[in-house]
């Protein structure tokens, strides 16, 4: 991660770096609610994981946070509400 950062740094103004980056948040954008129907069919339903699914996709969807945080706070909750 530290040398992708680095390079990320160097060429983030660099206009195909910034479609790179775009792109690749909109798949983990369109993934998240793929992963939340998989985990849904196999497991059930509940509140806690449509809450979980919520904030995941706003916070991604409005990019006020790295897909990478998302995934982490993501399973912090799924950790703390399901222990």
């Amino acid at each position: 991660m530290v040398p992708a950062d680095r390079l990320h740094r160097q060429y983030s103004e660099k206009p195909a770096v910034r479609g790179f980056v775009r792109g690749l948040t909109l798949v983990v954008a369109s993934a998240v609610p793929l992963i939340y129907l998989r985990i849904v069919s196999s497991v059930g339903l509940d509140l806690f994981a449509v809450l979980i699914f919520a904030g995941a996709f706003a916070l991604i969807i409005l990019r006020r946070v790295p897909p990478i945080v998302v995934l982490a706070l993501g399973a912090l909750a799924g950790v703390v509400l399901y222990r």
